[in-house]
């Protein structure tokens, strides 16, 4: 082998290379963008549960609001010292911290 057939040699691997690198780099990029949307779905989904849940509680505690509600006008004096008693109760835990 002479030295031109051995540069043509060495560009012909170094552009078999190229193309090799070339090829993994768009298969690395497919995953990306398949990873991306998978994780586009994802959050959409958690977003739709966060949802789902934020209305759940909001629907629960508007219920225990009710309640409470009822209960405070059918004994508005039971209630106020209950509200008191624990206003109080705080108030002696708070000032053990301090």
């Amino acid at each position: 082998m002479n030295g031109r057939s051995q540069i043509d040699e060495v560009k012909d691997r170094a552009q078999e290379v190229q193309a090799t690198i070339g090829d993994a780099a768009q298969g690395l990029m497919e995953i990306a963008a398949d990873a991306g949307v998978r994780a586009q779905g994802l959050a959409r989904d958690a977003g739709q549960r966060a949802t789902v849940a934020a209305e759940t509680v909001y629907d629960a505690g508007s219920e225990v609001a009710g309640l409470v509600e009822g209960v405070v006008r059918q004994n508005p004096w039971a209630s106020l010292l209950v509200a008191m008693a624990a206003g109080y109760g705080l108030a002696c835990i708070v000032k053990q911290r301090s």
